[in-house]
């Protein structure tokens, strides 16, 4: 008699998993310092991110609010995460030259940092925006996005159309929130000392420094707009508190830097976004930061070359 064929099927002994299973297994292999930088008010605010001096983190969160004037039909805002800094305000047109100046007073979780931290460097941020205006009557254009901070304020020549020009986004103002969030610059890995900075200027290093910034054109007179800000960063304990911290932080400066390259190599623009359309986005941000812990690890120096393979 001819042998009977039988198949059989290598899966067969193994135990099938739960889609709650393959998710944890997906959040398992997911980079934390990928998914701080893309989500800062969701992303584990203690992952190291940098090298040298170890600090303690926190997450601080603070909305503020610019309004128009009967006479004003354009705004600028824009935080400075570096430094715990920000700036803005209303002005009449578009072309109103600035008086753009950074000041420690607006920075989220300041009199918790005044009153602890000697020195402090920022981790991740995003600064989210909307308009109090009734959804159907909401006008005006608003350009956003990230500059170096002496970009800014550019001289005193600075103007919101010209803000306008070098942000890379812009959209009309509508009900959704529009987001941007913060990616570091070559020189945000290193502290800024609280002590030594003076409160309306910046760090001798703010060009080589993002902020985020906003201009708005085309505004209504006397309307509210909302900065929503949340902020995470490392702080190191002034010595009379007597805490101690550690000289090697156990983060890599140059792991996080490949994932910036990554990010941005992989999905260009990832950092502004309307709200809407972040929370679509955001059913691919798991795969997406899968994918760049794999090439960060394994490729190291390679990174920018394999990033665009990401997507």
């Amino acid at each position: 008699m001819p042998k009977s064929k039988v198949k059989t099927n290598a899966n067969t002994n193994r135990t099938k998993r739960t889609a709650a299973q393959k998710l944890a297994a997906r959040k398992a292999r997911v980079d934390p310092v990928a998914a701080l930088l893309y989500d800062p008010c969701n992303g584990d605010a203690t992952v190291a991110m940098y090298n040298g001096e170890g600090g303690y983190s926190q997450r601080f969160v603070k909305t503020f609010s610019v309004t128009t004037g009967a006479a004003d039909t354009a705004l600028t805002y824009s935080f400075y995460p570096g430094a715990n800094m920000a700036s803005g305000g209303a002005v009449a047109t578009g072309a109103t030259v600035l008086t753009n100046q950074y000041g420690t007073s607006a920075g989220p979780g300041i009199a918790y940092l005044t009153a602890n931290a000697n020195k402090w460097r920022a981790k991740a941020a995003c600064v989210e925006m909307w308009s109090s205006q009734a959804p159907l009557n909401i006008t005006g254009t608003i350009a956003f996005g990230l500059l170096s901070a002496t970009q800014y304020q550019s001289g005193s020549a600075q103007t919101v159309d010209g803000l306008v020009n070098l942000l890379t986004h812009q959209t009309k103002l509508t009900a959704d929130i529009v987001e941007c969030v913060w990616q570091p610059g070559p020189a945000d890995q290193f502290f800024v000392n609280y002590a030594t900075l003076p409160s309306t200027l910046m760090p001798l290093d703010s060009d080589d420094r993002h902020v985020i910034a906003f201009a708005g054109t085309g505004l209504p007179p006397n309307t509210s707009y909302t900065f929503r800000i949340t902020y995470v960063c490392e702080w190191v304990p002034k010595s009379s508190l007597e805490i101690a911290t550690t000289v090697g932080g156990g983060g890599d400066s140059q792991h996080t830097y490949n994932v910036v390259s990554a990010l941005n190599s992989s999905k260009p623009g990832w950092y502004a976004r309307l709200k809407s359309h972040a929370q679509q986005f955001a059913k691919q941000a798991v795969p997406v930061i899968r994918d760049i812990t794999h090439v960060t690890q394994n490729y190291g120096p390679h990174v920018l070359k394999a990033a665009s393979m990401l997507l």
